[in-house]
């Protein structure tokens, strides 16, 4: 009885503490948008009676940018107000209709100041409120506009990409991979690496692995390159190499033996994915992936030396057991009598890791009771004279980790 109370009042407390995060959301976000009315209502004020001419496309310009940002929040609100409402099902007419006033005042700005300085930025964001509003060919001609007309924009790099990803989206690969081309040719371009990271996939879907791995790979070098070049928070939104590694995954699993000799780095898989992931978190990613690629191929060893290398690198406990137990299936297919050397010290410390983790647990929740048969079978003896060393450690871990286990006694004899 006790303990069922002992429930119903831990779920009482978590379910009030997630109402009364929601409330919080709820609250700050009709506080926000309160306090947009009054800016929104001044400029409206101070566009009926001008005093400088020269800021008054400024002044438009801020006006655009206080009902986007009003609009912005109303639809955060109603999201935050009804969570269990799918999103598709919420109708946002109301909170739009701030975005459609904010894009007929850019279109008044383009209009009635065609020289203004900030136009190619004016009709960038107009772009992209038409992207928000699934308006795709507004936005398209609007972008072409900003390319054709301003080439030294600040914006000229990002509407170029969002003219391929236009054509990408409409699956005409080929044209698409001609507007990623023009972002290339331009040196120093910061959407350089998106741009290969779109040729990448563009190849994928043309079925050309050799053309995909290449654009992926560039597109790993074309952030490096440009990292040294620009402030960080210039290129913020450009460091493509985690995705284009990932995806890169696939092309490699795809390529013929003949293929891969071409590519004299990428014969060692292990090895051409460590040069070329920026940390071990990339790579652990990559490997795990890679892994189970590869076991879609059935080259199980290959998978299995995947995995293996994805359990080293991580380090968080539960995720280095996913890496564990995906690591063991893979071995096991390979039909190998003995595991590698040194992988029962790997397993020891994934296991001390996570038994320290769930010590509070009772026996039957933790994951490592599930998984103490994977690290028995590691520890089984074995026939080979320069396997007994790596035996027994297995086994003294073993007994380290599950001292009150049914096998401690055959562990113990085994040990000896």
């Amino acid at each position: 009885m006790r303990i069922a109370c002992r429930l119903v009042i831990s779920f009482a407390m978590a379910f009030s503490l997630t109402a009364s995060a929601a409330t919080k959301e709820v609250v700050e976000l009709g506080q926000r948008l309160e306090r947009l009315k009054e800016p929104i209502r001044l400029t409206k004020e101070r566009l009926k009676r001008p005093q400088d001419v020269e800021f008054l496309p400024d002044l438009y310009f801020m006006m655009a940018e206080l009902l986007i940002e009003s609009s912005r929040v109303a639809i955060s609100l109603k999201q935050a107000k009804q969570p269990k409402t799918p999103i598709d099902e919420l109708d946002f007419t109301a909170e739009k209709r701030p975005k459609l006033e904010a894009i007929e005042i850019y279109r008044q700005i383009e209009g009635r100041f065609p020289k203004y300085a900030k136009l190619d930025k004016v009709l960038f964001f107009q772009a992209h409120e038409h992207r928000e509003l699934g308006q795709a060919d507004e936005a398209l001609a609007l972008y072409k506009k900003i390319v054709d007309q301003y080439p030294g924009s600040a914006h000229w790099d990002e509407a170029q990409l969002n003219i391929g990803n236009h054509y990408f989206e409409k699956k005409d690969f080929d044209f698409a991979l001609e507007q990623y081309q023009k972002i290339i040719a331009k040196e120093r371009s910061k959407a350089a690496a998106a741009a290969y990271y779109k040729m990448g996939w563009c190849h994928v879907n043309k079925g050309k692995w050799v053309e995909s791995l290449d654009s992926y790979r560039k597109s790993v070098d074309a952030f490096t390159n440009i990292a040294g070049q620009f402030k960080p928070t210039d290129i913020k939104n450009a460091d493509m190499r985690e995705e284009a590694l990932v995806a890169s995954v696939w092309p490699y699993t795809e390529l013929k033996p003949e293929e891969v000799l071409k590519i004299p780095d990428a014969v060692t898989p292990v090895k051409f994915y460590r040069g070329l992931a920026p940390d071990k978190f990339v790579y652990a990613r990559v490997m795990s992936r890679l892994g189970r690629r590869l076991v879609i191929k059935k080259r199980f060893s290959d998978a299995a030396t995947a995995h293996l290398e994805a359990l080293k690198s991580l380090e968080d406990p539960v995720a280095r057991m996913d890496a564990l137990e995906d690591y063991y299936r893979a071995f096991k297919e390979t039909k190998d009598e003995f595991f590698p050397a040194g992988i029962s010290g790997v397993v020891a410390e994934t296991f001390i890791w996570l038994n320290e983790l769930e010590r509070d647990l009772k026996p039957q929740q933790r994951r490592t009771t599930k998984y103490e048969p994977i690290f028995r079978d590691i520890a089984m003896p074995t026939k080979r004279a320069e396997d007994l060393l790596q035996a027994a450690r297995a086994y003294e871990d073993y007994l380290f980790i599950y001292p009150k286990s049914k096998s401690r006694a055959a562990m113990s004899t085994n040990l000896a």
